[in-house]
């Protein structure tokens, strides 16, 4: 799942990385030396964007619509600890 050594891109939409579980996957990465985190998430699920935002993520201004999907997404990021 992990393509970069500086970002690595998460859906919001996998169960297994919302709440707890969400950083606990985010302290890996750091530990792997990771230095950025993003990930994309639907933009009317306001309760997943306040619980990613209180772990310190902010909306960077990419938005996309997947056909697969066909809803608005948007990107958050977060710089991890040096």
């Amino acid at each position: 799942m992990l393509d970069s050594l500086d970002q690595a891109e998460v859906a919001s939409r996998l169960r297994d990385f919302i709440g707890e579980n969400a950083a606990l996957h985010i302290a890996e990465l750091a530990a792997r030396g990771h230095r950025w985190v993003t990930l994309w998430l639907f933009e009317a699920n306001t309760r997943v964007r306040r619980l990613y935002e209180q772990m310190g993520f902010e909306a960077d201004g990419r938005r996309r619509v997947e056909d697969a999907y066909g809803a608005q997404e948007i990107q958050l990021s977060r710089e991890l600890g040096s």
